[in-house]
C-alpha cells in the first residue's frame, strides 16, 4: 500500500470505507461497478489520492447521507462533489426507473414511457438532455 495511505493516520475513520470504494469504483476493473464509472470515463482528481485531502475538502460526513457528484458525466472533485441525502442522489441516477437510461454499448440514451402497462414512449437520443426533455413531454401529455 503506498505511503500516502498510511502516514495520515486515518485509516479507521468512518470515511475511509467511502474513499476506498470510490477510488475502486474508477480504477479497478475488476470492481463490478467499475463499468458505470471507470468504463464509462468517470475519474478521481489526484489531489484525492490522499485520504487526508479529501476529508478535508468534503469534511465530515452528514448522518443519512451520501458522496454524490454534482454533474454525473463528471468525476470526482472537490468542485463536483457534495454530501446528499438518499433521496437527493437517487433522482440522479442513470437507469431505467427514471424512464431515461443510456443504452449499454451505445453512444445514445433511451427516453421510454409506460402508461396503464403500455409503451407510449420509446425513442433514442444523442444526448441526455433530449431524452430527458422527451420524457417529460410524454409525462406531461399523458398527465403523469
Amino acid at each position: 500500500m503506498p505511503a500516502q495511505h498510511i502516514e495520515h493516520g486515518l485509516s479507521h475513520h468512518p470515511l475511509y470505507k467511502t474513499w476506498g470504494a470510490m477510488r475502486r469504483r474508477c480504477n479497478s476493473v475488476t470492481c463490478p461497478r467499475y463499468p458505470d464509472y471507470g468504463g464509462r470515463g468517470i475519474t478521481v482528481c489526484k489531489r484525492w489520492d490522499n485520504f487526508a485531502l479529501f476529508l478535508q475538502d468534503m469534511g465530515e460526513k452528514p448522518e443519512g447521507s451520501t458522496l454524490d457528484r454534482i454533474d454525473n458525466s463528471r468525476g470526482y472533485s472537490p468542485d463536483n462533489c457534495k454530501w446528499s441525502t438518499y433521496t437527493e442522489q437517487n433522482s440522479n441516477r442513470r437507469f431505467k426507473l427514471q424512464g431515461v437510461h443510456q443504452e449499454k454499448g451505445r453512444s445514445g440514451w433511451r427516453a421510454e414511457l409506460k402508461v396503464n402497462g403500455n409503451r407510449v414512449l420509446c425513442k433514442r437520443f444523442k444526448t441526455r438532455n433530449e431524452a430527458l426533455a422527451a420524457r417529460k413531454e410524454a409525462e406531461i401529455a399523458y398527465g403523469r
